[in-house]
């Protein structure tokens, strides 16, 4: 796909929200185009390296809503929904238990807690792990052995990838935390989503692709090999274990800030790569 195709189906896509706010999102993603083509890349590959663009058509609707002026009204609206259905809930729990049902009406399709898992890292060279809002934290392991701890409404896939992943759908899929631990030496590529949790990643890895809507990516000094992160109102900040030198840095926002020096020397072993259209940029290195 072209760049113009993209931009048009964009603009397509979106065509609902506020003119400013659809304009906003398309010059942020034409830019975002130019810079992955300026970086090396092919317009074809630029456009590709952006993601689906449905997800990217959610991302930017739900940055438009949190910044719409109707947002109180919005929320106002929605919390007599939430409480409307709530009284409904409690009514058809309350004749469920009547008919000793209650623990399947509140049970039915939801994952049980996933058993904390043992792996040996020679199995898995990816470890993927998809949240709602539940925090996702990647830290050192005790041991020789990665170790998976995910609460009720996951599911994990076990492969080459790895896969932690919401189980079905509704607020309570994907709400909970996941931690995975990673022993030392070993350096997996990690692929995180999530829509409003955290990102804390405090162990050693070779690539992170991170995709977020409103959640905050924090380093704890890491070695790391490319870094890609794409946000719609989401933060990264901490420490990584290198050189300024080692990176290449391309950052992209329409209002975010970018603490990160320039650094003009070539070639660069790697690549640090931050596009949002209002998170800030805040790394240090070591």
């Amino acid at each position: 796909m072209t760049k113009s195709e993209f931009l048009d189906e964009l603009c397509r896509r979106i065509k609902m929200l506020p003119p400013e706010e659809a304009e906003r999102a398309v010059s942020f993603y034409s830019e975002a185009i130019d810079d992955k083509i300026e970086g090396g890349m092919t317009e074809e590959e630029a456009v590709a390296s952006l993601g689906s663009l449905d997800d990217i058509a959610l991302q930017v609707e739900s940055a438009a809503l949190k910044s719409t002026p109707q947002q109180k009204k919005v929320g106002k609206k929605a919390i007599k929904t939430l409480l409307t259905v709530l009284i409904v809930v409690i009514i058809t729990a309350s004749v469920a238990f009547a008919a000793g049902e209650l623990v399947s009406f509140f049970t039915k399709d939801i994952a049980a807690v996933p058993e904390p898992l043992e792996l040996s890292p020679n199995d898995v060279a990816v470890i993927s792990v998809e949240s709602v809002s539940g925090d996702i934290t990647i830290t050192e392991s005790p041991d020789e052995r990665i170790h998976v701890d995910a609460g009720k409404g996951y599911e994990v896939v076990r492969g080459v990838t790895l896969t932690v992943k919401p189980h079905g759908t509704g607020t309570i899929y994907g709400s909970n935390p996941v931690t995975v631990s990673l022993p030392k030496g070993y350096t997996p590529t990690l692929a995180l989503m999530t829509a409003s949790g955290k990102i804390s990643i405090g162990a050693d890895c070779s690539a992170v692709n991170v995709d977020s809507v409103s959640g905050d990516v924090a380093f704890e000094n890491v070695s790391a090999g490319n870094i890609d992160i794409t946000s719609v109102s989401g933060s990264a900040s901490g420490t990584l274990n290198a050189g300024r030198e080692d990176y290449l840095v391309l950052f992209s926002s329409v209002s975010g800030s970018n603490s990160v020096t320039a650094y003009e020397p070539q070639p660069f072993e790697y690549r640090l790569s931050f596009e949002s259209i209002s998170g800030n940029l805040d790394i240090s290195f070591k």
